[in-house]
């Protein structure tokens, strides 16, 4: 009964630090504001910022798996979350400084980078079998519902009070870091390393300790994470283009995105247990009719289905992607979930390269960018499903 009980403050803990994961999000209800008030540099610094997040996320995440490695994942949690607050508090104190706020931006990635590989350590180590389906199912639920947490309460506090104020929604990390101050032991050693090695191996197709399984996750990481990326980058300029409305409901799509991943998340331990090996050739799939759907869709709920189809697969694709990425590493004691963490904020580049080519192609069509992804996807599709590539089971 205690053991249990311990496990539910772990996971309730996790839960809460997780709500920060998409740290990025932090910036999106000031986009606007900050591209008309920055004048000739504000375009380029809204769309700067996520960048720099995703920055601090990449310079992070090595630290994080050491200080796993270590067993020492409060002080991660502690000083990440820290950090992350710090960056928004930082933002909203000189918020009329470009390079304040840059610098603001990649403090709260670091402090992502930091915290969020952790919370993954804390599950890979804690938790056997389906539990640890589920609780990986859990963690990623509560970053997709704390991506949506953070836009809505940033909004709010822009629209009543200042814009500025939208980056005090960075301080919904606090009561994660109370959470963990109060319940996780300064040092976790022999504990940690016994779950580890009492641990079964987890239902993923992929090897265990091996260094090319690892790249194959991490190459499917980088992928999903771009190809996904597509889908939320280019909302709003798919609905106006096709003349459907404007930001309102380009934020409803991206919300879409949001919950489809949550919901498909909440349910990834039943997933496993239905698809077993062929759950990632299916959430490939479902994003390549999320992204079809999408580029040939000429109606708002065509676009706002797609959207809650590329959705569903991000929530189940990532989560299982992230116990791959700890089996490759089981003996050795590590989760990889740092390099998960840095090679999915990698992938953030492929949606502006997509653009690039299609633009040096003579393409200015957003839907093609869709279609495109969509037949990107579908190969993935194909790929997975042949017996013994990237080590799948036939």
């Amino acid at each position: 009964m205690k053991a249990e009980r311990k496990q539910r403050w772990l996971m309730l803990t996790v839960m809460a630090v997780s709500l920060v994961q998409m740290g990025a999000v932090l910036y999106t209800p000031v986009l606007a504001p900050i591209a008309l008030g920055f004048q000739e540099n504000g375009s380029f610094l809204a769309q700067t910022l996520p960048a720099a997040v995703s920055l601090g996320v990449i310079c992070a995440g090595g630290a994080a798996e050491r200080l796993c490695q270590k067993g020492l994942y409060r002080p991660a949690i502690l000083s990440g979350g820290a950090l992350f607050a710090a960056g928004g508090l930082l933002s909203w104190k000189y918020f009329f400084s470009f390079g304040w706020l840059l610098a603001g931006a990649v403090l709260s990635g670091i402090g992502v980078g930091l915290v969020c590989p952790a919370a993954v350590g804390l599950i890979t180590g804690f938790f056997q079998g389906e539990e640890k389906q589920r609780a990986i199912g859990l963690q990623s639920m509560a970053a997709y519902l704390g991506a949506m947490l953070l836009i809505v309460l940033g909004g709010y506090l822009a629209d009543h009070f200042h814009w500025r104020f939208a980056f005090l929604a960075s301080l919904l990390i606090i009561p994660g870091l109370l959470l963990a101050g109060l319940t996780l032991p300064a040092e976790v050693g022999s504990e940690g390393d016994k779950a580890k090695a009492d641990s079964p191996v987890p239902q993923t197709a992929f090897r265990e300790n091996s260094r090319k399984s690892l790249a194959g996750v991490l190459g499917i990481v980088f992928l999903i994470s771009g190809l996904s990326g597509i889908t939320s980058s280019n909302l709003s300029m798919l609905i106006t283009a096709a003349g459907l409305g404007g930001f309102a409901q380009a934020s409803a799509a991206g919300f879409c995105v949001l919950a489809g991943a949550a919901v498909a998340a909440a349910f990834f331990a039943k997933l496993c247990l239905v698809l077993k090996n062929y759950l990632l050739p299916a959430g490939f799939g479902l994003l390549a009719a999320g992204q079809l759907l999408c580029g040939w869709g000429s109606s708002l709920p065509a676009i706002y289905m797609g959207s809650l189809l590329a959705g569903g697969a991000l929530g189940t694709v990532i989560p299982y992607l992230f116990l791959a990425a700890a089996d490759c590493g089981k003996t050795e004691g590590r989760s990889n979930a740092g390099a998960v963490m840095i090679v999915s904020n990698l992938g953030a580049v492929l949606p502006p390269l997509f653009t690039f080519l299609l633009s040096a192609a003579g393409s200015q069509e957003v839907s093609l960018r869709y279609i495109v992804s969509a037949v990107i996807a579908g190969a993935a599709v194909l790929l997975l499903l042949l017996p013994g590539r990237l080590n799948m089971a036939g």
